[in-house]
């Protein structure tokens, strides 16, 4: 709330305006009334400043806090697809990864030998194998898959206890003697702490 004295340098403008206000006008209209309510100004002021009635500035103001809620969706919303396609991105080269490592292995062998005649030759030989695949990139396409879970809200709640000192339950101490609505004869209640799960 702004000190008293201010209110005096809020003038009212467009007294005698028309009834309806072109698009440029109309947002121009809600800037300047979001301005002044975020700036601590009442309801009562800013109509008055704009020569509209205070249910006039709630309505207004309704429309205002919509779009930045929409803003706020837009901007998380963008937030989580860009995440999301980074996930998707590294989940994509472990997949990569993970069918180049079950590709077929080569290894070719080159050997020069004599024969009983005195000749040169050249023996090649290739050596082949079929590889089972890196479990480790099969690991990483899990992960993958728990980050978007995670990110998503998909995951199931994880149980968490709390306890006291040792180990003992928590103690908690309720004082309605600050409460008078609530007429006890003992001033303290101790409530041991429960599991709800």
């Amino acid at each position: 709330m702004l000190p008293a004295n201010t209110i005096a340098d809020l003038e009212p403008i467009n007294r005698n305006r028309p009834r309806g206000r072109n698009s440029t006008e109309q947002e121009k209209y809600l800037s300047e009334m979001a301005d002044l309510y975020l700036k601590g100004r009442t309801q009562n002021e800013i109509a008055a400043h704009f020569g509209v009635s205070q249910p006039q500035i709630s309505t207004d103001l309704k429309k205002v806090r919509k779009r930045w809620r929409e803003m706020t969706n837009d901007v998380f919303d963008a937030k989580v697809s860009r995440e999301l396609a980074k996930v998707d991105a590294v989940e994509r080269e472990f997949w990569q990864a993970w069918l180049s490592s079950k590709t077929e292995w080569k290894r070719t062998s080159k050997k020069r030998t004599t024969d009983p005649g005195g000749r040169k030759h050249r023996e090649v030989g290739v050596l082949r194998e079929q590889r089972e695949g890196n479990p480790a990139f099969l690991e990483g396409v899990l992960r993958c898959i728990t980050q978007r879970c995670r990110i998503l809200g998909l995951e199931a709640p994880i149980k968490q206890e709390v306890a006291g000192k040792g180990g003992l339950p928590v103690q908690f101490t309720i004082s309605l003697a600050e409460r008078p609505e609530y007429p006890v004869a003992d001033e303290h209640i101790q409530i041991p702490a429960k599991n709800f799960g």
